[in-house]
């Protein structure tokens, strides 16, 4: 183990392993247990995760109305082509 400068020594490591199953390297942020790749930072403050709760980044009506839109222009689109292909214009 290498020594680590400052008081972030290795015995306050971030003690996850890597896919190897060694001991992370990277030394922990001051005041906490754990490193910055493994969870060693805030995880936000309440009005921050009120935030992201609110917005809607996958489901809901723009979400719907995207679909909706993309199926209306598949459908012209299949009836376009449909229409000179039945009447002899496209082989």
């Amino acid at each position: 183990m290498r020594p680590v400068s400052g008081s972030n020594d290795r015995a306050k490591g971030a003690f996850a392993k890597t896919r190897k199953g060694t001991p992370c390297q990277n030394p922990a942020i001051k005041e906490r247990s754990r490193c910055k790749l493994h969870e060693g930072k805030s995880t936000g403050t309440p009005e921050g995760k009120a935030r992201a709760a609110a917005t809607h980044t996958k489901h809901g009506r723009r979400f719907r109305a995207h679909v909706a839109r993309v199926r209306y222009i598949r459908a012209e689109l299949r009836r376009i082509t449909y229409e000179p292909k039945r009447d002899g214009f496209i082989l």
